[in-house]
């Protein structure tokens, strides 16, 4: 009787009204990107260098805050290129196509993003002396090229320069004579440490947290998960595999699905039906997720070819696609 109570409590957690699928593992499908060592065509010179800085702290912040993002650590990411007949990101032209691509051929991502620096900057403008005392302006200026290339066809989903402006008016001088918060930001301004709790509360930091929020709007507008348009297939088959062929796979969604190049799906199989023990009630089914595909080619309105991630040798016809 004890194994029945917990059977159902069991299942009560799992399942509701609507007898939902039950998976047995979960494959990653999520968008994995890597941010490379950025141009610095920017005045500054600082003790940190940003060009390689920067891009540690864009790509924790758009792994905190795109849910599907997952990224290749860029430290890691540095030493696959420098493995790879000695490639390196550093001082990259992001108009130099020839060496994007051969970059983006022996990275292990979905999506490359290169930067140039082209202005990093805390400007100060006073009246009075700054020793006695007076009144002074400060602004942060960020100004940011961001470049992201699809690896899969060396596609550029994105170009873009973003510029961000933070200002702050303040005394320069306490009445008795000690330098206020900004205008120690100012005078120690060469000697930002990029990855330290303080330097997103500095007008800087701020003004280059403004500019990766403006990257992620532009770039979730290009990056993002699937989103399937299952409309107009009363004849057809539930999405699923319809061939399998010299290690790719050919899947029955298309043009008019709203499948895209670039796409990646989980492929999963029905197992068996779960039943409420006493009366018999189907309560749902388990889906055994077998492997990963990301679409490379779009055939026609109900036909595209896909490349396997996971599950080469477990991947059969006829299994599903999870759409959800």
């Amino acid at each position: 009787m004890r194994k029945v109570i917990l059977f159902l409590v069991f299942i009560f957690f799992t399942v509701n009204s609507s007898f939902p699928d039950i998976v047995s593992q979960k494959p990653n499908i999520t968008i994995k990107i890597g941010v490379l060592n950025f141009v610095n065509n920017s005045r500054y010179r600082g003790k940190e260098n940003p060009a390689e800085k920067i891009p540690v702290l864009l790509e924790k912040f758009l792994v905190r805050e795109i849910p599907y993002i997952s990224s290749v650590p860029h430290d890691s990411l540095e030493r696959i290129l420098e493995e790879s007949n000695k490639l390196s990101s550093s001082n990259i032209q992001l108009d130099d196509e020839a060496k994007i691509e051969r970059i983006c051929q022996v990275l292990p991502v979905d999506l490359v993003i290169f930067g140039e620096l082209k202005e990093f900057n805390l400007i100060r403008f006073s009246v009075g002396n700054p020793m006695l005392g007076g009144y002074g302006s400060y602004k942060a200026i960020v100004e940011i090229r961001f470049k992201a290339v699809r690896v899969l066809d060396n596609r550029i989903l994105l170009d873009t320069i973003v510029k961000s402006v933070e200002n702050e008016k303040d005394l320069d001088i306490t009445l008795l004579g000690k330098p206020t918060q900004i205008m120690r930001e100012f005078m120690a301004f060469d000697q930002l440490r990029f990855e330290s709790d303080k330097f997103n509360e500095t007008l800087i930091g701020k003004a280059t947290l403004d500019a990766f929020r403006k990257l992620k709007s532009q770039l979730t507008e290009v990056v993002n998960p699937p989103k399937l348009r299952l409309v107009s297939r009363e004849h057809l088959a539930p999405p699923s595999v319809v061939l399998i062929q010299d290690g790719q796979v050919y899947l029955n969604i298309g043009f008019e699905d709203g499948a895209r190049v670039g796409d990646k799906f989980v492929i999963q199989r029905p197992g068996p039906e779960l039943r409420d023990p006493q009366n018999g009630a189907l309560l749902g089914r388990v889906y055994q997720e077998i492997g990963v595909v990301q679409i490379i080619q779009i055939e026609a309105n109900h036909l595209s070819k896909a490349k396997i991630i996971m599950g080469r040798e477990k991947i059969k016809i006829g299994d599903l696609i999870k759409t959800q």
